[in-house]
């Protein structure tokens, strides 16, 4: 029973944070929110001409959103297209290359001091060298010039 209720309440919030949407506020917020924003005011300003430009600001997001979604797609649907090989062309075109390279780890404390870390509790976290596949484009005609 507990666990039905419990996943109903996690659906419910996923759904809510899926959508943009906060929770309302219950007895005890407005001091949890004071104190995690020491310095708000609390000030409210009505600026008439501030609707364009939220409209404008909320319009960019929604197409860069957009944009992002279509790059990631069209992204993946090249890494299908070339498989293993080296280079994609379209029409004997050249597009993009798509090589693996080595993608080192890094530690950003000096070796010689991690048992100090492990003495002291410290958490710390290494990265491994990785072998990851870049593409990158090979052609301006197609990319209008831009080569990231």
């Amino acid at each position: 029973m507990f666990e039905g209720q419990l996943l109903a309440k996690l659906v419910q919030f996923r759904g809510r944070v899926m959508r943009g949407d906060p929770p309302e506020m219950i007895t005890g917020d407005a001091d949890i929110v004071r104190a995690m924003y020491p310095n708000d005011t609390g000030e409210t300003v009505d600026v008439p001409s501030a609707r364009a430009h939220f409209d404008v600001w909320q319009a960019a997001k929604k197409r860069l959103k957009e944009a992002e979604r279509d790059e990631s797609m069209a992204r993946a649907q090249m890494i299908l297209d070339i498989g293993e090989a080296s280079f994609l062309h379209a029409n004997g075109d050249p597009l993009v290359s798509y090589k693996t390279q080595l993608r080192k780890g890094r530690l950003t404390v000096d070796t010689d001091h991690i048992h100090r870390l492990i003495t002291a509790g410290i958490p710390y976290k290494t990265t491994e060298s990785a072998n990851v596949r870049v593409m990158r484009v090979i052609t301006n005609s197609i990319a209008g010039g831009d080569e990231s």
